[in-house]
């Protein structure tokens, strides 16, 4: 028959040995977790890396929409939504294209200077 001081160092050696054993599943578990979480991170980052034209694309158009937002209730009070749209859409192209008449013979002015004064230094 086995003694209190018996079973207490069976039941000692069998906790130990459990406890070994959870201490194995709870590495192996982590190493799991950690593994699927760099997977995610690898794929979350292909996903962007991939699609980065569209989220661009939509970035922009709701850029466009918050800017439009405020001149177009602004005009909608004053006649329908579609023409007030329309003069809207029409006033940013025609700022849009002032900003490109402006711009394109500045730098294409730089761009010639600079390839003057390259072909300089090359010589």
């Amino acid at each position: 028959m086995i003694n209190s001081s018996q079973f207490k160092k069976v039941k000692s050696i069998h906790s130990t040995h459990l406890s070994v054993q959870n201490n194995e599943k709870d590495e192996k578990t982590r190493w799991t977790s950690l593994g699927l979480k760099i997977w995610l991170l690898v794929g979350l980052t292909a996903a962007i890396i991939m699609t980065k034209e569209v989220l661009l694309m939509a970035f922009l158009s709701i850029l466009l929409a918050i800017l439009f937002s405020y001149p177009l209730s602004y005009l909608s009070r004053l006649m329908s939504r579609g023409l007030s749209l329309f003069f809207v859409l029409i006033a940013f192209l025609g700022l849009m294209t002032s900003v490109v008449i402006g711009v394109v013979p500045v730098v294409s002015d730089q761009a010639s200077n600079f390839t003057q004064k390259l072909n300089e230094v090359s010589e």
